[in-house]
């Protein structure tokens, strides 16, 4: 499985110095679970001077995910991990089928 999430472990979409990925699997992907990631992911965005921050669904495999963020200094995603915000994104991902997951930074 690691192969499959990895060959979205690719370079971030968007120009910055610092960037974290997490890229995960769903088995079975819920139904529900499209709708209840958009309003995680939103409150990760403003927050820690987070230039990007966003979700993609793989378009030939439905079950995998990728959250993605941006940032211009280390010092601000280091404060994000510790946020309340990312912690109920962890949680709500703890409390779904997650099949597999990987987790990626760099420029750290």
């Amino acid at each position: 499985m690691t192969n499959r999430l990895s060959a979205w472990n690719s370079k971030p979409t968007v120009t910055s110095r610092i960037s974290h990925k997490i890229v995960f699997e769903l088995r079975p992907p819920p139904e529900e679970f499209g709708s209840a990631l958009p309003p995680l992911v939103a409150q990760l965005s403003p927050n820690f001077d987070c230039t990007h921050y966003g979700r993609t669904r793989c378009k030939k495999d439905k079950s995998i995910w990728v959250i993605e963020g941006l940032w211009d200094c280390t010092k601000t995603m280091e404060r994000h991990f510790s946020s309340p915000a990312l912690h109920a994104l962890i949680n709500y991902l703890k409390s779904m089928s997650v099949y597999c997951a990987e987790f990626s930074a760099e420029g750290i």
